[in-house]
Parts: structure tokens; sequence; C-alpha cells
């Protein structure tokens, strides 16, 4: 058996609407305005602000996500409400460039805008994040903030920056963000293998003496 894993490179191709929503105790749907040409068939993948969801249903104009408890409980996809802005990226073939960094749409956690500065045309904004993640924030390390492919800059106990171009700006949702908002973040897959196999091989060295 054949299995293939679904994969997203944090370049964000369109900016989606929220056209509704729907909650009830376990999940969460999102209809959101298509703003791709080809049409978006039940059972495909797509990242709506990072987050890997799946296509339920799929209308002219629009097509409908579903978010789970789990999902909701990591992610920022909670907060949305008709109007709201998402970045849209589409899973990659592999007939692709790879640009970007490997991002699997599965949301680690959320973290807080703590402050925007402007540099230069560029926007530095500095992310708060839950302390037991400081393991996989290194400097020029990879990050997905909403679904964006992010550079680490200045990374320190539970907060790090990132650089924002004008083009990033432009065509994602980042350069709608305010202070005190918050955004989905999604670590490196590639510091996550290395942290891993470090921890076990901790506890293994640690059993043997």
């Amino acid at each position: 058996m054949i299995y293939i894993l679904t994969m997203f490179t944090g370049l964000v191709e369109k900016i989606g609407k929220i056209k509704g929503t729907h909650k009830n105790a376990n999940q969460l749907l999102l209809e959101i305005e298509s703003p791709f040409e080809e049409p978006l068939n039940p059972g495909a993948s797509i990242a709506v602000n990072g987050a890997c969801l799946t296509v339920i249903k799929s209308l002219p104009n629009s097509f409908v996500v579903c978010a789970t408890s789990e999902t909701l409980k990591r992610t920022n996809l909670g907060k949305l409400h008709k109007g709201s802005l998402v970045n849209l990226e589409r899973p990659i073939k592999a007939s692709d460039r790879l640009e970007g960094h490997f991002l699997l749409g599965h949301i680690d956690t959320t973290g807080t805008i703590c402050s925007i500065l402007q540099k230069s045309g560029n926007w530095i904004m500095r992310i708060t994040y839950p302390v037991e993640y400081t393991r996989l924030v290194v400097e020029k390390g990879s990050v997905g903030v909403d679904g964006v492919s992010l550079t680490v800059v200045k990374p320190s106990l539970g907060n790090f920056s990132v650089a924002l171009i004008p083009y990033t700006l432009a065509h994602t949702t980042l350069g709608l963000k305010r202070v005190g908002e918050s955004v989905n973040l999604e670590f490196d897959i590639l510091l996550k293998g290395i942290t891993g196999i470090t921890k076990y091989e901790t506890k293994t060295w640690t059993f043997l003496y």
C-alpha cells in the first residue's frame, strides 16, 4: 500500500473570505469564497491559515471545510467569522518546485503578536508562544505563521521575531494583523524529528546506565 503525505510550502496562493460558519459541540464548518479558477472537490485538502482541512462540499463559488475539536483547540480558526480573511494554499504536487519549507498543516499551537515595528518598508513582528516549544525555535530556522513560511529572527525564551517584506504583507493576511491578535504556529518538522530522536536517546542511555 502506498501512502501519500499531504504537504505544503508556506507560500500562500490566495486570500479567501469566510462566507459563513456553523459550529456545534464537536466541529466548525467554514464556507469560504473560492478565489481559485478550478473547483475544489470534496475530499481535497487545503491549508486554511496553515491548518490542513478537508473540503466536504463544493459549491459554484465557494467550498466548505470542517475543523474538528482538536483543530479548534490548537488553532485560531474558532475566532473566524463571516467576512474574515484567511490564507489559502493547496498541497504541493510532485512536479512543483519546492520553495518556502515543508509544512504538514498540523498546527502545534497559537502565538500572540506582542509588537510590530516598521523598518525600511518591512515589518518586524514579534510573537510570544508557550515555552514548552522553545527547543523548536532557533535562529534562522523556519516557522509557519498562519500558513506563511518565515524565518526566525532573534529568538528568546517564549518569543521570537519574523521579518515581513512588502510582498508578504500585500499577498497574505499578515499585513492586516495587529498587536494582541493570535496566529497559528507550525514549527519546523526537521527540528521536531531531531528533538524527538534526542529525547528518546537520552531516555535510552539513562536506562542503560
